[in-house]
């Protein structure tokens, strides 16, 4: 009599499942390493294909973009000398012109401030 329950596998038909399952699965991979279509290319081989063209295309963009960035690296340490070179040189011409300012006498003849 059946109370409606399935019983738990035994170990004989697990291990027949697994078996099978595993057979399954070198059955698929075997397909995947045959020819498709009369082509000498499997689909593992254009996989792997295609993953060494990313790289070699990933390392030909990184090259190139290292020599940018050297330019630009290059074009800032250029503009950074040049504009600490206009500074400095301002800073001098400013204090120059105020040293000369406190050097020349006030006239009174008129040309001073406030008359």
């Amino acid at each position: 009599f059946s109370t409606g329950r399935l019983l738990p596998p035994t170990p004989r038909l697990q291990r027949s499942t697994m078996a099978t399952m595993a057979a399954r699965f070198a059955a698929a991979v075997a397909c995947l390493a045959l020819p498709v279509m009369g082509t000498s290319v499997t689909p593992i081989q254009k996989v792997i294909q295609l993953m060494q063209d990313m790289k070699a295309k990933g390392i030909a963009e990184k090259e190139a973009e290292a020599t940018r960035f050297s330019s630009f690296d290059q074009w800032c340490g250029d503009q950074k000398r040049t504009k600490t070179d206009e500074i400095n040189a301002g800073t001098a011409s400013i204090e120059k012109l105020a040293a000369g300012i406190e050097k020349a006498p006030l006239s009174r003849s008129g040309h001073s401030m406030g008359q």
